[in-house]
């Protein structure tokens, strides 16, 4: 019997992040930009914002995983499109709107902040911080697909080799130089490898996100990472919304 309601269970969040696929097929542009405007037009988010409410928890990992990121990454839309035109969503709540502001899932109250240390952060997996999405050029880009439990371990690995190909780190191998997003500073921490190599030069708080970036990289420049011996500076991180317009 909790087998079968739990089979039943999946099915039914399977039919539901189909809504949240819709929006992302209809309104998230081909290099990850959101029309926040056309969204809050259409009140494109709202049925899939009404069915996480009052969905059942999850219980099995990697349905948690996609119940929980498609669900932060919803309400960050929607709650964009529902204060737009902004230039930032730090303009909301003056700046604390991920500490602030509650919203109903899977009959809680929780904050944006909640979402990530509480129910996700736990299950030990870092792609998340690539997963979810700040509605910010500095973030991850917003992924092109509802995640799924099926298939989020493809989908979490191809999102951050694409973001570590792309914006997550730079190298100027000539110079010596690695450059960093701020989510490696941030939450350096999460990024923790099962390896005890010690990578020469390189602080101490820092050995494990690039250790970690290492595993997504090119194998030229994965040696060259673990070879260390270079000076480590972060990017600019911008707070500019991930908007076309």
């Amino acid at each position: 019997m909790l087998q079968m309601l739990s089979i039943l269970t999946a099915v039914s969040m399977a039919q539901n992040h189909r809504d949240w696929q819709q929006v992302l097929d209809n309104y998230r542009s081909e290099t990850a930009r959101v029309h926040y405007e056309k969204i809050a037009r259409d009140n494109a988010t709202d049925r899939y914002i009404h069915a996480l409410a009052t969905h059942t928890e999850p219980t099995e990992k990697h349905e948690q995983l996609a119940f929980w990121i498609n669900a932060y990454n919803a309400i960050t839309v929607k709650l964009v499109a529902d204060h737009w035109p902004i230039g930032s969503i730090k303009e909301i709540d003056n700046g604390q709107v991920w500490d602030r502001r509650t919203f109903t899932v899977a009959n809680q109250q929780l904050t944006l902040n909640e979402i990530e240390r509480k129910k996700l952060l736990p299950l030990g997996d870092p792609r998340v911080h690539v997963a979810l999405n700040c509605a910010s050029l500095g973030c991850p880009p917003l992924y092109k697909e509802a995640f799924l439990a099926k298939t989020i371990e493809q989908q979490l690995h191809d999102a951050t080799t694409s973001w570590v190909a792309s914006t997550a780190i730079q190298t100027d191998t000539a110079n010596q130089q690695l450059q960093m997003s701020m989510i490696f500073d941030w939450y350096a921490a999460d990024f923790d490898v099962s390896d005890e190599r010690t990578l020469s030069g390189v602080k101490s708080k820092l050995q494990g996100p690039v250790k970690w970036v290492s595993q997504y990289t090119s194998p030229s420049q994965r040696d060259w990472l673990l070879k260390g011996n270079y000076t480590i500076s972060f990017l600019p991180y911008s707070w500019a919304i991930n908007s076309p317009d």
